[in-house]
């Protein structure tokens, strides 16, 4: 089981975007996904469909008992999202972030110890360096960064790599960094195509090409609260950029790389700036 903690510290740079764009992918090519939500605005949780005020268990239960196997107890299916369930957030997640007790950024880690109930775990994340965060990295076996190409999402980005160091020190040895997501990319903007020169050369892990476009359709997603997919053609630009990310997640896992040697991502990838170029020169 693939488990992925999405990050940054800075707000606003689309992380619960990225987590529910990711999870509709995986479960529309069959696989199980469990979106645990650890913001507790809960944004990932209301758009998957469940709230942490009509959930019977939440991400606040099951950090709070810590037992092992209690994240399949407090999973729910989300209702519009097929394959896809949730841990909803709770407003009192934030009663744990003022905890001082021994181990507690190490919860999650132990409610999920024995899970197989899906393929694949996304981790979203409030956009803190704080308990949450720290539970989410110790419990996860990757960290995604998501930051959009503007100074002051980049500077978040040099705190989150402060503390994955830090976890991976203290915490979790395993803990890798898969890559960094560049969302809300508007193209062919000096802004844009300087912060993304700046963040290849300056972060220390991969930049995941391509970077997902700034477009209306995914706030439309997460309104309607139904997964990218079913907004058919209309999705397609975006959708095939997060096919290629997707992969390049998946493909951090052994298990997987060897099921699935077709979903390599580097030839996924080739096909999908094939695809793009096409569709430029019949649309110029």
């Amino acid at each position: 089981m693939l488990t992925a903690a999405v990050i940054n510290q800075k707000g606003g740079v689309g992380k619960t975007s990225v987590t529910l764009l990711l999870a509709g992918a995986a479960a529309a090519q069959g696989l199980r996904v469990l979106v645990i939500d650890l913001d507790q605005q809960g944004n990932a949780s209301s758009s998957l469909g469940v709230t942490g005020e009509t959930a019977e268990f939440t991400a606040y239960e099951v950090l709070d008992q810590a037992k092992p196997g209690v994240a399949t107890a407090a999973a729910v299916p989300a209702p519009a999202w097929p394959g896809v369930s949730v841990i909803a957030a709770h407003r009192s997640l934030a009663q744990l972030n003022m905890s001082a007790e021994l181990g507690i950024e190490s919860r999650l880690r132990t409610s999920l110890q024995g899970v197989t109930d899906w393929d694949l775990v996304l981790i979203d994340c409030p956009p803190a360096v704080d308990r949450m965060v720290q539970n989410a990295l110790t419990a996860a076996n990757v960290a995604v960064i998501v930051t959009q190409p503007t100074r002051y999402s980049l500077e978040g980005v040099g705190q989150v790599m402060d503390t994955i160091e830090k976890v991976q020190a203290f915490l979790n040895a395993g803990l890798v960094i898969g890559g960094a997501i560049i969302n809300g990319l508007r193209p062919r903007t000096r802004e844009a195509g300087l912060r993304v020169d700046e963040l290849r050369t300056n972060l220390d892990t991969a930049v995941w090409e391509p970077a997902i476009p700034e477009r209306q359709i995914i706030r439309e997603m997460e309104g309607a609260g139904v997964p990218l997919n079913d907004f058919g053609r209309d999705a397609q630009p975006v959708a095939r950029v997060v096919d290629v990310l997707l992969a390049r997640l998946l493909w951090l896992d052994g298990t997987y790389r060897a099921a699935h040697p077709d979903r390599d991502p580097e030839v996924l990838y080739t096909q999908y700036l094939a695809w793009l170029a096409a569709n430029e020169k019949v649309t110029s």
